[in-house]
């Protein structure tokens, strides 16, 4: 059953869509499958080829996206760590990863930036500018079943302004919870904390009380706290 409803709208630049309710129970993993979902079967129009589309496999091969800015979430670095042969391994046994784990696959995926007291956790980039997951031979994502969340819910197209700030809260919560992590993991880089207070980077939804993070993450994390005040439907 599907717990979100999204439904096409034409904007003044092309169609796109606009989220209008969700299941109480609903969570991260059922919205990225709405999302997902919509695409697949839906027209929308795609702003940077200036053409109308049904289906989101008709963006491949299209690297426009690939060079922007891509932050992570927890989420993500849990996803990033399943292609590492030795961490999935491990996830497997154990039922999920430690914060060493995660620091691990962000030396190997991930650019870990400070400025001041804001820590910022992105996608790491190719010298030529596109993230380090695009294969320039094929002109597609070496792990797309990894990507990361924003890659996951972007699409070069209009959507409603409730439904952006939807997914800005969800990212903007999830990396601050990884940064939560690597802040607390044994392993983290130590000139991260000078400057940065605890308080920075407080517990939120995407928040799990266990020691390891578990590979489902984001079918455990409840969608409902990010939906205040956008005028969804609650079902």
């Amino acid at each position: 059953m599907q717990k979100l409803q999204l439904e096409p709208r034409q904007f003044p630049d092309g169609w796109g869509y606009d989220i209008v309710a969700y299941h109480a129970d609903a969570t991260i993993a059922d919205y990225l499958q709405a999302v997902e979902n919509f695409f697949d079967r839906s027209k929308w129009s795609g702003l940077r080829r200036k053409q109308e589309f049904t289906g989101w496999s008709t963006c491949e091969g299209c690297p426009g996206c690939c060079s922007e800015r891509i932050p992570l979430t927890i989420g993500d670095a849990v996803h990033l760590s399943m292609t590492i042969p030795e961490l999935a391994e491990k996830a497997k046994r154990s039922g999920g990863f430690s914060g060493e784990d995660i620091l691990l696959a962000l030396s190997v995926h991930g650019d870990i930036q400070k400025e001041g007291r804001v820590i910022d956790v992105t996608l790491r980039r190719m010298d030529q500018g596109q993230c380090g997951l695009f294969d320039d031979d094929s002109q597609r994502c070496r792990y797309h079943r990894y990507r990361p969340l924003v890659c996951r819910t972007y699409f070069c197209c209009p959507i409603s302004h409730r439904a952006e700030k939807l997914r800005l809260r969800i990212v903007n919560a999830g990396e601050d919870e990884l940064v939560r992590q690597i802040l607390g993991s044994p392993g983290r880089p130590l000139h991260l904390e000078r400057g940065v207070r605890p308080t920075d980077y407080r517990e939120s939804p995407w928040t799990i009380a266990d020691s390891l993070i578990p590979w489902d993450l984001e079918a455990q994390v409840p969608l409902e706290p990010f939906t205040q005040g956008l005028g969804l439907v609650r079902k």
